[in-house]
């Protein structure tokens, strides 16, 4: 496997980029690079940014106007970790044994 071919997103860049990498590439779930702890630490699902867009979307507390730049501004690892409420989720995916080897042992 040639780990350039790896599709993947820093923890600190926008959900945005995220969706974007997801609906570009034509795949579920990217793996999360912590830059603070240096490694991969988790994986973005569309899951977790439809959860974040219905918790912000669903707010009344946010204005209307809002809205659409707090969904914006959010960070990759800010979705998770307000989706998961703090916690880290376990989840079974399917992944190349090589991604394994290389990036997360």
């Amino acid at each position: 496997m040639d780990e350039n071919n790896v599709v993947t997103v820093r923890g600190n860049e926008s959900v945005v980029l995220g969706l974007a990498l997801l609906i570009d590439n034509s795949i579920t779930s990217v793996p999360v690079y912590d830059v603070h702890e240096d490694r991969y630490k988790s994986f973005l699902s569309f899951l977790d940014v439809c959860a974040h867009t219905l918790k912000i979307y669903n707010d009344p507390k946010i204005d209307l106007k809002d809205k659409s730049s707090d969904w914006k501004s959010a960070t990759c690892s800010q979705v998770l970790f307000s989706f998961r409420g703090g916690h880290q989720r376990i989840s079974v995916y399917i992944i190349h044994p090589e991604f394994l080897k290389h990036y997360l042992l």
